[in-house]
């Protein structure tokens, strides 16, 4: 649903879209300003056989917690060029998306240049705010790599029914398995190779029905001689 609000500057045009939009005078440059934010909280009610059990759990506490405070500003220029910058202020100041996309790059289609997630599962693709469920599944979780620096180029096939991706990305997310340290900008760590196709043999009523097969490929090769080398998978909970 769009709502247009009154325009404060002439020939600029704002309206309401999920977000605050913005137009200019001749109507090639629009950016986007929102955001997105969640938060969990808890509380243990213990009762006197599961505090001897547990002695750690103080009954009647609890707690909340941001999960995420993103603001952003998203848009394009003209009909080739889109672009984004994302930061997350839940806990520590992040930036998960800083990228660029030239819509029209000659035989690759799109070209994204910037800091965002490599190609890997359709789950990892899907904002949090589109799962099916709080959280992503374990494997997902634990596997993909996160957002890095990188080049990537996308586009699609027979008919839009295939998609391919590949790009190559310099690792600058942490190692630490505390909160989403996978997508932090740190030093260098190494390189990555990231790819993934993906196939809709069957499409019916208008998205009703369908088959969608994904195959995603990454190969990182952590710089030689780093005392944390070595790669740990692990992920929290679900919930």
């Amino acid at each position: 649903m769009e709502e247009e609000v009154l325009d404060p500057i002439p020939g600029i045009r704002y309206s309401w879209e999920e977000g605050l939009l913005i137009e200019g005078p001749k109507g090639n440059f629009k950016p986007k300003v929102g955001g997105k934010f969640m938060a969990d909280a808890g509380k243990i009610d213990a009762d006197g056989t599961m505090q001897n059990a547990l002695p750690g759990i103080e009954n009647e506490k609890g707690g909340g917690v941001f999960r995420y405070l993103m603001p952003y500003v998203l848009g394009s220029y003209s009909d080739f060029l889109d672009f984004k910058f994302e930061m997350d202020f839940a806990n520590i100041r992040e930036i998960k998306d800083v990228w660029i996309d030239f819509r029209k790059a000659p035989y690759l289609g799109h070209l994204k240049i910037g800091h965002f997630g490599q190609p890997m599962s359709l789950e990892d693709q899907t904002s949090s705010r589109d799962r099916t469920f709080m959280e992503a599944a374990l494997p997902v979780l634990a596997f993909p790599p996160g957002n890095d620096i990188g080049v990537m180029a996308v586009n699609t096939a027979l008919g839009e029914r295939m998609t391919w991706a590949a790009g190559v990305f310099m690792i600058t997310g942490s190692f630490s398995d505390t909160g989403e340290a996978r997508d932090r900008l740190t030093e260098r760590l190494g390189t990555s190779l990231a790819g993934r196709i993906t196939y809709l043999p069957w499409y019916d009523s208008e998205g009703r029905y369908l088959l969608h097969l994904g195959l995603s490929y990454n190969r990182q090769f952590i710089d030689a001689g780093r005392s944390d080398s070595q790669i740990r998978f692990s992920a929290r909970p679900e919930t």
